[in-house]
């Protein structure tokens, strides 16, 4: 087994146990034989590999998967809270890419990541979920008021110009929102704000737009 030590110097490692009982020729217990092995080293390694596994490499946001799995967490959760979700997509990464280079393209991402986290509240969490969208999870929201006022307060804060070298490069978001529903999937629930975010895209870019359908809340 495992066990968690501290160290003389006020440091903690992780150390591996293997332990069996000695027993005599009459077999009557006479002892345990045990050894012990610094691990930290493996223990580095898998928290590095949990890491990657749930953070997307670019931004170091949540990726895809650990949202949804948070996202599900919270559906499951005894005294389930409304929360909202912000499906948010840059408009125009291409014709940034096309104009700098995908390095300029990657610098923005990163920027954007750090703004988004930045306008949103301790509890909620921000994850990139494709090239160039990202969804935002408000959580114990009171009212779609206040959800809107914090949609705007990011799309104003993407707005901002972002250095890239010499440059000064430009993108805006276009958002969809959408408030958690009862007894519908995380997969349904993305896919109302997506559909918001192309009718913020339909309208002229660089906008909020609230999903149209009334959930059921408990």
């Amino acid at each position: 087994y495992r066990i968690r030590i501290i160290c003389k110097d006020g440091s903690y490692r992780w150390i591996g146990v293997r332990g069996r009982v000695v027993r005599d020729d009459s077999g009557a217990l006479a002892g345990i034989s045990a050894s012990l092995r610094d691990i930290q080293g493996e223990v580095d390694a898998e928290l590095r590999l949990d890491k990657l596994a749930r953070l997307d490499s670019l931004t170091g946001l949540l990726n895809r998967s650990e949202v949804y799995d948070r996202i599900s967490e919270m559906q499951d959760a005894a005294g389930h809270r409304a929360f909202a979700l912000l499906f948010c997509d840059m408009d125009n990464l291409k014709e940034l890419n096309d104009a700098y280079g995908h390095a300029a393209g990657d610098a923005v991402l990163r920027e954007l990541s750090t703004r988004i986290q930045a306008s949103v509240r301790v509890a909620d969490f921000v994850a990139r979920i494709g090239g160039d969208e990202f969804l935002v999870v408000l959580t114990n929201i009171a009212s779609s008021t206040e959800v809107l006022a914090l949609a705007e307060r990011i799309r104003d804060a993407a707005a901002r110009g972002i250095s890239f070298g010499e440059h000064q490069l430009f993108t805006t978001l276009s958002i969809g929102v959408a408030l958690s529903g009862r007894d519908e999937t995380v997969e349904v629930a993305v896919t109302r704000a997506d559909l918001a975010m192309y009718q913020a895209k339909a309208q002229g870019r660089n906008r909020v737009v609230l999903d149209g359908t009334v959930p059921q809340q408990d």
